[in-house]
């Protein structure tokens, strides 16, 4: 029961950590050489994650575990095609 949690966690900390690394070559490629822009990227993931949580908590409560996860992927599977 509580690896799914340990593993999730360590997943995302170590995509965190991937991103600090390179974050140099994040900037050249998509931030036009900015390392601010670069870092304020990074800053938006510890904002914007309590939020998502927030929002598909909610859904989750009212609908259901599976429409919600399943909601959360579709959008990621849509902003990944998007670019």
């Amino acid at each position: 029961k509580h690896w799914s949690i340990i593993m999730g966690n360590a997943i995302e900390w170590y995509e965190y950590t991937s991103y600090s690394l390179v974050e140099t070559e994040i900037a050249i490629n998509f931030f036009q050489g900015n390392k601010v822009a670069g870092w304020v990227g990074f800053g938006l993931t510890f904002v914007f994650r309590p939020l998502g949580g927030l929002c598909f908590g909610y859904m989750a409560d009212y609908t259901g575990r599976k429409p919600a996860l399943l909601t959360a992927l579709w959008m990621m599977l849509g902003a990944t095609v998007a670019q």
